[in-house]
């Protein structure tokens, strides 16, 4: 999951107020209104908090949502994918941001586009500059031909994750076959001949953005045990590798697994500068203030988020990383004495680390 979202949460200084739950549940919004006051939030905290699960519930809420929330009110408030199996409710000095990331689907840049059975094209007003309501192309193959130019267009102009295609399915074939190979290798089909602004439609995107996350978890997981990633010194592995990543700021995706939240680990990260994170107290450097100790997975990723990184969150019991936690790490910048690539800092050591872990035994 890319994490540039959460940046402006991860900058704040805090304290913040981190809840997940059924939104939809009475109880449960007391007890997570009871708990974080039990934590000594502000009153004006809890104001703000409560107001929000008492309003009107995040657009494409199922059952739960998540909300972040510190003095000046509610920082986030967003729809989960499911239920959560378990509630938060805590007020801290960090963001629960583990919670939110494993909870809310990927915010992608969506482009949805359809051709109708007469063959005109459309691509629906929003979703692309220049496009109006109500627009639409010519009824026949010239009217596929610009609805996949805009939806080209679309693709390109907003970076976009995911290009849905609907109608039936010659009308879908005819423009998947005109679309650029950028908008067709982000492209998913969908048999829908109602228009695009439908449950269908938004069902269909969740699936896709779901089948889409999986896939690049599936890759990074390949990445982290790949011998040529691992000889190129491009993995962290374990606790305190990572931490030395993430100070260093290159650390490219961060690899948590989920048990990391129930296992007691802790780091410290200074104050006013929580990418400074560290496994021990006594590693900050001198004249800062220390944070903690702080649950680890929670900070990691508020760490990952203000470097730039991406994180991806796993509980595959064949692949779970060393120490509940390992990086890839971005190539190297410049060269050593010897015109080959060197790292400074933590990211020089990891490579070796890392190979030495993946040939040990067990």
């Amino acid at each position: 999951m890319r994490l540039e979202w959460l940046r402006d949460i991860a900058r704040r200084d805090g304290p913040f107020a981190t809840v997940l739950l059924d939104c939809r549940c009475p109880a449960h919004v007391g007890r997570a209104l009871s708990e974080i006051a039990r934590s000594d939030a502000p009153r004006a905290v809890l104001a703000a908090v409560g107001d929000a699960l008492a309003g009107p519930v995040p657009a494409g809420v199922g059952e739960g949502c998540v909300l972040v929330a510190d003095d000046s009110g509610v920082l986030l408030h967003a729809p989960t994918r499911r239920p959560p199996s378990r509630p938060v409710a805590g007020w801290g000095p960090q963001p629960d941001l583990m919670a939110v990331v494993t909870a809310v689907r990927e915010p992608l840049q969506v482009v949805v586009a359809g051709v109708d059975e007469t063959g005109d094209g459309f691509v629906p007003p929003g979703w692309c500059a220049g496009s109006s309501p109500g627009s639409r192309t010519r009824g026949d193959d010239r009217g596929v031909v610009a609805a996949a130019a805009r939806a080209d267009e679309c693709v390109a102009l907003t970076g976009a994750g995911l290009l849905v295609v609907t109608g039936e399915p010659v009308s879908r074939a005819r423009l998947l076959a005109r679309l650029s190979r950028p908008a067709r290798d982000v492209a998913v089909e969908v048999e829908h001949r109602g228009g695009v602004g439908t449950d269908v439609v938004q069902r269909a995107v969740e699936d896709a953005t779901d089948r889409l996350t999986a896939r690049e978890r599936a890759a990074v997981l390949d990445r982290l045990a790949d011998p040529a990633t691992l000889d190129a010194g491009r993995v962290a592995a374990g606790l305190t590798e990572v931490t030395g990543a993430l100070r260093d700021g290159v650390v490219e995706i961060l690899v948590v697994d989920r048990a990391l939240c129930d296992g007691g680990a802790t780091v410290w990260t200074a104050a006013k500068k929580p990418a400074d994170v560290v496994t021990d107290r006594a590693l900050l450097g001198p004249g800062l203030d220390a944070v903690g100790p702080l649950a680890a997975a929670p900070a990691l990723v508020r760490a990952a988020a203000l470097g730039g990184a991406s994180v991806v969150v796993t509980d595959d019991p064949d692949r779970l990383p060393t120490g509940g936690t390992a990086a890839l790490l971005r190539p190297p910048v410049r060269s050593g004495p010897s015109g080959s690539p060197a790292r400074t800092g933590a990211a020089a050591r990891t490579g070796a680390a890392a190979r030495a872990g993946a040939a040990a035994p067990g």
